[in-house]
């Protein structure tokens, strides 16, 4: 499978968490392919074979999804807390994104899908001041302890027509 813009080809390979990029120097970091950013660089090397072209490993993003059920007349403040953690998580190295949702049928009910350059980066992010903050009074407003789903992206990615 091969997906091109901006002089970016991403080719697949037979281990399902590795790609391969080539790309054209000077590669433009946080370059966008249908709207959705590049992958982060693992790590890089120029092989003599590609006449300059940079050869670059990138690893599969790694992918968090939780759900929050705020105590009854906590809604507000655990959305106050909720929004204060969204800022400085997005200015993580590792972050690729962050996206926070509201429930639209049960108003107490929230959930955030973040996606990291790794494992690792979300492991860093779990450690950091404001997340910790967050936790702690998650843990206070809750009625349920925060429980995640650790996983990776399936079926070809999101959008119309992806999984074709």
């Amino acid at each position: 499978m091969e997906a091109e813009a901006r002089n970016i080809t991403v080719q697949t390979t037979e281990e399902p968490q590795r790609c391969t990029r080539r790309a054209a120097l000077p590669q433009v970091i946080g370059a966008r392919q249908n709207s959705r950013a590049v992958p982060p660089f693992r790590c890089s090397s120029i092989s003599p074979d590609d006449a300059g072209i940079l050869v670059q490993e990138v690893m599969v993003a790694f992918h968090f999804l939780v759900r929050f059920e705020p105590r009854p007349g906590k809604e507000t403040e655990f959305r106050e807390q909720l929004l204060q953690v969204i800022l400085p998580t997005r200015a993580e190295s590792g972050c690729v994104a962050i996206r926070v949702f509201e429930s639209v049928r049960e108003p107490i009910v929230f959930a955030i899908h973040s996606e990291w350059a790794d494992e690792s980066a979300f492991d860093l992010h779990a450690q950091l001041p404001h997340t910790v903050r967050f936790l702690e009074a998650a843990e206070r407003l809750l009625s349920h302890p925060v429980e995640g789903l650790r996983s990776r992206e399936i079926g070809g990615g999101a959008g119309r027509g992806a999984a074709e």
